[in-house]
């Protein structure tokens, strides 16, 4: 099953397509996440205070999120409920 990642540095108002980094497997996508940090942080900040996110890219719901504050960090990574999502912002 593929998946997207999606990810960006603390927040910015560009978002949509722009923050589609990667395809793959959810653990591919996590170490995706982590090993490029700060390439994902260079695209807007340039320190690392990521955030991402994995979507069933058949569904395009997302399944995970996660956030990473510096490098060479392990991400923290929780399980998102698709019925709970503020779509609406």
């Amino acid at each position: 099953m593929t998946h997207l990642l999606f990810a960006g540095h603390h927040y910015y108002p560009k978002g949509g397509i722009d923050d589609l980094v990667a395809r793959g497997s959810i653990e591919e996508l996590k170490q995706h996440f982590q090993t490029r940090a700060q390439d994902i942080a260079d695209r807007r900040g340039g320190y690392i205070d990521n955030w991402g996110q994995i979507v069933d890219a058949t569904t395009m719901l997302c399944v995970l999120r996660g956030e990473m504050a510096e490098e060479h960090a392990t991400p923290e990574w929780e399980k998102v409920d698709p019925l709970t999502v503020d779509a609406s912002v």
